[in-house]
């Protein structure tokens, strides 16, 4: 009844009252009881129960002393439930949580810290922090503290701390300092792990660049030692008369090794023109016009566009210059023209399209064709790998996309593609601006 009226009731008449052991309370001699709901907020957060073997005096009932009863222990309840929720988040958290005083020393640790360093809570308590930091970050941990003590928050320092058995490990610190209350209240959370990873990691990535460097310098040596040879051997081939052997097998076996010469030559170029873009880390850039790297290129293969019947139809109004690297720029209008007439469909004249655009403020450049194309299911990630073919044309070298891939991509660019069989394939270039 208490509990649901919300308020005091008492009983004079414990026989007919609703108690619920009025037997064993008239068996005690008790004559009389009150209900006194503890109120917190307006919530009842307790209940007593006062029991007397005589009347109550029901004028005293009726008073606010009961009521200023139920306040007080209403708050002392609940302070008591809040100090012991809060006790048992100090000492069930994962990470570990202390409070210093103003000279630095430990006045509250949780039992985190107690567990991963092996040290007791006497060990621990009024000793300086410092006290269990490495020595190698003991300097900069002083610093950092010096840094509370003027009132201002730390907030993911990181240092090591000594174990009781002499093991290092890596914490994650944040620290709020309450000046008023003179107290530091911090918080800090286990990296060992998480700096081990860090350290392989960093340690296989020196592994990674020192094999690069040595691979490079293999590839320069090999490069520059074959290069001399393979010259010759072209040069020789060049001026080898060939009419004037006639033998059958002779000439098919010179044949073999020309051809072979010749191809040898082509791939060590090729390997030659990689090296020098993988090793060209600070490329000079400049705003380069669409137009004119256009003329360029229709100039120095004019020719080729003549005798294939290519038409090539281009418009760059929506952009027409970006920040590039103009020898990459030449190189990818080379490469990609090339391709649409290399790959055009047998019995059509070659039709191109090369455009600009802008989107969310990206300058893009469109090149277009109605080839043969390429399923891009099959081909799947292998469009821009080095010696990929994806037809047969007697002239395809699989090096182009590649190229123009990896230019692209070095200056901070991308590449997108879609095709089909038969219907042509379409690159769209996304500068970096």
């Amino acid at each position: 009844n208490t509990m649901a009226q919300k308020e005091l009731i008492y009983w004079t008449d414990i026989p007919n009252s609703p108690l619920l052991r009025k037997d064993y309370a008239e068996i005690a001699g008790i004559s009389a009881c009150v209900g006194m709901p503890i109120f917190f907020n307006d919530e009842i957060v307790a209940l007593f129960t006062f029991f007397s073997d005589k009347p109550f005096d029901e004028d005293k009932l009726k008073s606010n002393l009961f009521e200023n009863i139920s306040k007080q222990f209403g708050s002392y309840i609940q302070k008591y439930k809040s100090d012991n929720e809060l006790n048992r988040f100090f000492e069930l958290s994962p990470v570990f949580l202390a409070i210093s005083g103003a000279d630095g020393r430990l006045k509250k640790v949780n039992s985190f810290l107690i567990e991963k360093t092996g040290y007791s809570e006497k060990e621990l308590l009024n000793r300086k922090i410092l006290d269990f930091v490495h020595p190698d970050d003991f300097e900069k941990t002083k610093k950092e503290i010096s840094k509370i003590y003027e009132g201002q928050s730390t907030h993911l320092f990181e240092n090591r701390m000594v174990t009781k058995s002499g093991e290092s490990m890596w914490f994650e610190w944040s620290g709020t300092p309450i000046i008023e209350e003179g107290l530091t209240y911090a918080v800090a959370k286990d990296i060992t792990e998480r700096k081990a990873i860090q350290e392989e990691r960093l340690l296989l990535i020196e592994q990674l660049k020192k094999s690069n460097v040595e691979l490079k310098q293999f590839s320069y040596i090999t490069s520059h030692n074959l290069r001399s040879p393979l010259t010759n051997m072209v040069g020789v081939f060049d001026l080898l008369d060939l009419s004037s052997i006639h033998d059958e097998e002779v000439l098919a076996l010179l044949e073999i090794l020309k051809t072979s010469t010749y191809n040898l030559n082509e791939v060590l170029n090729d390997l030659i023109s990689i090296l020098i873009i993988k090793e060209q880390t600070h490329l000079q850039t400049s705003c380069v016009s669409f137009q004119a790297i256009f003329e360029r290129i229709a100039q120095s293969i004019g020719l080729l566009i003549e005798r294939s019947g290519t038409k090539i139809d281009t418009n760059f109004s929506a952009a027409a210059a970006v920040n590039f690297n103009s020898g990459y720029l030449e190189s990818i209008f080379l490469n990609l023209i090339t391709n649409s007439i290399k790959y055009a469909k047998p019995g059509e004249c070659p039709q191109i399209r090369i455009y600009s655009k802008v989107a969310k403020g990206k300058t893009k450049l469109v090149f277009e064709d109605q080839g043969l194309g390429f399923d891009l299911q099959k081909v799947g990630d292998r469009i821009f790998g080095l010696y990929q073919k994806f037809h047969s044309h007697k002239d395809s070298r699989g090096i182009g996309l590649y190229l123009v891939h990896t230019q692209i991509t070095s200056l901070g660019g991308s590449i997108a593609v879609k095709s089909q069989e038969n219907q042509g394939a379409k690159f769209t270039i996304t500068f970096k601006d």
